[in-house]
């Protein structure tokens, strides 16, 4: 919860994070739930192509809050196709579960 990054994938490979019609909890998916069964509507994607690129390419840091990847970043969303395969979490859920309520409220953790 709360990661800068939340998952650091940079295989060509698409993975679900889901199992039988039940994701994570992400604490920064902005999808929505309109059934209300606690499951977001939209898959959770963590990763897009330009963040690949930089971890790929670390010096191409520079360039983080530039037009040019902010183009890169919108045509990825507008046109699927040009997102790379990743990690996908097609049920997130939309409240950390009971069972990890706890943990979220401890410094510790």
């Amino acid at each position: 919860m709360n990661n800068r990054t939340q998952v650091k994938y940079v295989q060509n490979v698409a993975d679900e994070w889901s199992f039988d019609g039940k994701g994570n909890y992400w604490s920064n998916y902005l999808g929505w739930d309109l059934d209300g069964d606690g499951i977001g509507d939209v898959p959770y994607r963590p990763n897009d192509g330009v963040d690949v690129l930089f971890w790929k390419y670390p010096s191409a840091g520079v360039l983080m809050s530039s037009p040019a990847i902010l183009l890169l970043r919108y045509v990825q969303r507008a046109f699927p196709v040009f997102t790379p395969p990743s990690v996908q979490d097609s049920h997130p859920l939309m409240s950390i579960p009971e069972s990890l309520r706890a943990k979220a409220h401890d410094p510790r953790h």
